[in-house]
């Protein structure tokens, strides 16, 4: 087993990140669940369910540079954001651990007030899934947890974190138009990451930056391109250590994740991918 063990690590060795902390969190943050790079020069984040419906900007020194209240808006369970045609901010009020709501939303904010002002009226997008019929369904059918966002072609679209018993890897994808409205999302082909388990492999949080998908999972960054509208797996690269990541976004050449507080102080890290 001991030499099976050196041999697995042998040909993963290569693939692994080394993560660096560059900023640490207010403590005030400690459940960093969606995270923005803008301009190179700051950081855009939010807490996770049940804390207050806020985005905080932070600089690369981990100063809070300010704190802007979302009204009209109820932090249910937000998991991640994404940025819109350089201007708008969507918040993903998608979190959904028992399978069970059915009153999942998207928040729309502009980029200007969040960095400026103390507060913003959020405009909103309210949807349900086609395919869920039981709330919740059965252990096998539990695909309808998300926290993974992102945009492309002028629309959004949300990856499922899969939750079912047994673990089959399978992340549902939707659609949503980008205009604040009422919709029945649209079903795309699933992406399909490996059955090991839902600790190692479902999905946290997504980004797509230079025609490149970035899924993270608990223990991993999947990197896919994309090619003539589909994902063509690039490569997989694991992280030093599992953690409770739950936020990631790409400037450049440059990774940056965020995780929730465990025994370890809540930090931003950034890792090299080319």
């Amino acid at each position: 087993m001991r030499t099976l063990f050196l041999l697995l690590f042998m040909g993963w060795s290569g693939l692994f990140l080394a993560q660096e902390a560059i900023v640490k969190l207010p403590t005030f943050i400690n459940e960093s669940s969606g995270l923005l790079c803008i301009g190179d020069s700051v950081f855009i984040t939010h807490n996770d369910s049940g804390n207050k419906s806020e985005l905080y900007v932070l600089n690369f020194k981990g100063e809070l540079v300010n704190t802007c209240k979302i009204e009209q808006a109820h932090n249910k369970d937000w998991e991640d954001l994404c940025l819109v045609d350089d201007s708008l901010i969507y918040i993903a009020d998608i979190g959904n651990n028992n399978n069970t709501r059915k009153d999942l939303k998207l928040y729309i904010v502009p980029l200007k007030e969040v960095l400026q002002e103390t507060q913003s009226k959020a405009d909103s997008i309210c949807f349900h899934y086609p395919d869920q019929k039981d709330f919740p369904p059965n252990a096998q059918q539990k695909y309808y947890d998300a926290e993974g966002i992102c945009y492309y072609q002028n629309k959004i679209w949300i990856f499922t974190k899969n939750a079912t018993k047994p673990f089959d890897g399978i992340s549902k994808v939707y659609s949503l138009p980008k205009k604040a409205g009422t919709y029945t999302a649209s079903s795309c082909a699933p992406l399909k990451l490996k059955a090991s388990s839902w600790m190692e492999d479902c999905i946290t949080s997504v980004c797509l930056k230079a025609n490149h998908l970035f899924v993270l999972t608990y223990s991993k960054i999947y990197i896919y391109e994309l090619v003539n509208g589909e994902l063509i797996w690039k490569n997989t690269r694991l992280l030093n250590r599992f953690g409770l990541w739950e936020a990631i976004d790409v400037s450049k050449n440059t990774i940056y994740l965020s995780e929730e507080k465990t025994i370890i102080a809540p930090k931003i890290y950034k890792i090299r991918w080319k």
